[in-house]
């Protein structure tokens, strides 16, 4: 034991690399008498250890060359990381790395820990995201009734009820799948109350859907049903009871026109129409669009977009261009002062009112010009396009060209101003067509006409709105006729 110099006290013997390797060798741990504070320390540390089976002779032993237990259950106090760490250091390599008998697991159980604790925790890797059984039942729900169209659904509904309501009436057993001989009398019941055919064979059809959908036996299509229906539509063909239209007629008709429609160009549109299709002898699938051929149109924007939808009403075609006659229902959405940062949760929002369109036009941005830095707002952007192409995946996004501007809010240098502009029209135009989108140029407002705008130098005059609607009406027309035209004008 070496002499304390005179000056030191008991605590700080010897020079400090003395100090030092004592340290060292306190960390390390492989002494015998380290190896004995250990095996006294950690049970004060852990809690009772079960062990279920002897250990086998000859097993490589721990630090105190007690044999290893097969299996035990330790409390979270035992997980501390560095008390683990003093563990680890005092094992060896070989201990580490043996594996145990295949013998020794036989007779043994696994235990869970008794709390959680940090050595129990999932690895930053592992995929710990759940799903319950209610949000999957949810998501099949919801696809489920995505298979079929509304009309369609709500016909099943309707029929499946009558069905329901007959066994009721006529006290039959209310069974899935239901027999045969119900069917055939269901068929009978609808024919004795007036029912046409196209009715009956939508009902029955509701019946077969829900006993498919449920992996049910289908009597539906049995022959005697198939018979029954076929008899059905011969007996129940009903004689047209309305009068042909005569000329005369359709003079009193086209006479009236004025007091019942709104304008007189709408009258003159009916009047046309009625004598189109009187003349030519045409019917009025002929004439018409179905319901379920037409195209809806967002537009959505800033101030610009807002006036161009007021000035739009007093136009011929009012808000909808003109449009509507082909199939295009617009439907806008201008806001004074919107910026390009919000239009995306601004979408979000439409979108639980309305089911998504075909197409939606985007005019907006110019607002964050000089308020946001340019390279921020074209990361936003591109990312804001790409989100939107993820969030309307059936829409086709129609970038409308940022118009130039003869002064701006937020900046007095009308040419940097007018780069940045065109540098973000670049970069949403390039986005938008890798998402399969579409481009409207409005290319009458380069060299900033004054007649097309209005005093402040921002907004549009009457002569602008008109012009942009042009554009507008053109580029929807165009975009829907032809599907592989990606940029209007053409030229």
């Amino acid at each position: 034991m070496p002499k304390v110099k005179k000056g030191q006290t008991e605590g700080t013997k010897g020079p400090k690399n003395k100090r030092k390797r004592t340290e060292k060798t306190r960390d390390v741990g492989t002494s015998s008498a380290q190896a004995e504070s250990l095996s006294k320390e950690v049970p004060q540390m852990m809690a009772p250890v079960t062990l279920h089976g002897d250990a086998a002779p000859g097993a490589p032993g721990g630090l105190d060359a007690a044999p290893i237990p097969d299996m035990c259950q330790i409390s979270a106090n035992a997980c501390l990381a560095h008390q683990d760490m003093a563990l680890l250091k005092g094992l060896d390599k070989r201990d580490l790395n043996h594996s145990p008998p295949p013998d020794q697991f036989s007779n043994s159980r696994v235990e869970a820990f008794s709390e959680p604790c940090s050595c129990s925790q999932k690895r930053p890797g592992s995929n710990s995201s759940k799903v319950s059984q209610f949000d999957l039942g949810s998501e099949a729900t919801r696809l489920l009734n995505a298979a079929n169209a509304v009309n369609t659904t709500s016909t099943y509904i309707t029929g499946i009820s009558a069905f329901e309501k007959f066994r009721v009436l006529t006290q039959l057993s209310v069974t899935w799948p239901p027999p045969l001989d119900q069917l055939v009398n269901f068929i009978a019941y609808l024919s004795l109350n007036g029912y046409s055919n196209a009715t009956a064979r939508a009902y029955i059809s509701a019946i077969g859907y829900k006993c498919k959908i449920e992996g049910l036996m289908n009597n539906t299509n049995r022959f005697i049903v198939a018979k029954l229906l076929q008899g059905f539509k011969r007996l129940r063909n009903r004689v047209d009871g309305r009068l042909p239209l005569t000329e005369h007629m359709l003079a009193q008709l086209i006479r009236v026109l004025t007091s019942i429609c709104h304008n007189k160009y709408e009258a003159i549109l009916f009047s046309s129409a009625y004598t189109l299709t009187f003349f030519a002898f045409l019917r009025v699938g002929e004439l018409t669009l179905s319901k379920g051929l037409r195209c809806s149109v967002w537009i959505v924007g800033s101030s610009i977009v807002r006036n161009a939808g007021i000035a739009a009403l007093s136009r011929p075609g009012e808000q909808g261009l003109g449009l509507q006659t082909k199939g295009i229902d617009i439907w806008w959405q201008g806001y004074g002062g919107l910026r390009f940062v919000d239009l995306a949760c601004k979408l979000r929002c439409l979108a639980q009112f309305e089911n998504p369109p075909n197409f939606i036009v985007i005019h907006c941005g110019a607002n964050d010009i000089g308020q946001v830095k340019t390279q921020k707002l074209l990361d936003r952007v591109r990312w804001d396009l790409r989100l939107l192409a993820s969030i309307f995946p059936n829409t086709k996004l129609v970038w409308s060209f940022l118009l130039p501007r003869v002064a701006w809010l937020y900046s007095k240098n009308v040419r940097a101003m007018e780069q940045s502009r065109n540098r973000v029209n670049r970069a949403a135009a390039k986005e938008i067509l890798g998402c399969g989108g579409r481009l409207l140029r409005h290319t009458q407002f380069l060299g900033k006409p004054k007649q097309l705008y209005s005093r402040d130098g921002i907004h549009l005059s009457g002569l602008g709105n008109d012009i942009y609607l042009n554009n507008l009406q053109g580029a929807l027309e165009y975009f829907v006729k032809n599907k592989e035209g990606v940029v209007f004008p053409v030229n």
